[in-house]
């Protein structure tokens, strides 16, 4: 019996390894970006914490004609809504997060 035996081609062999190593750092590298999205949203809340988020604020102290003598807090916060906040720093927000915040549907 015959056996027929295919000519080697060392460029085959290349490509051969080199398609097994580009696939392997491929996976390798969605390995990595899963387990480093799975860490960093372990912590982030949910949409129904942020709606009843309340931030620490300072705690005045008043004498009895309602004058303030003190304050004290863990965070010195002064909550302010949105339409208080100075055009220019509105503007300044959304160009660092956003620059397309007022045109996309989002």
């Amino acid at each position: 019996m015959h056996v027929l035996h295919r000519p080697e081609y060392p460029t085959r062999r290349i490509a051969v390894r080199a398609t097994f190593l580009v696939l392997l750092a491929l996976s390798s590298l969605f390995g990595v970006m899963c387990g480093l999205m799975l860490v960093y949203s372990i912590d982030l809340p949910q949409m129904n914490d942020l709606v009843r988020f309340h931030p620490n604020t300072t705690t005045d102290l008043l004498d009895i004609h309602g004058k303030e003598i003190g304050s004290f807090a863990l965070e010195r916060r002064v909550v302010l809504p949105y339409t208080e906040f100075s055009p220019v720093l509105r503007q300044a927000l959304i160009s660092i997060e956003d620059k397309t915040f007022e045109r996309n549907w989002g």
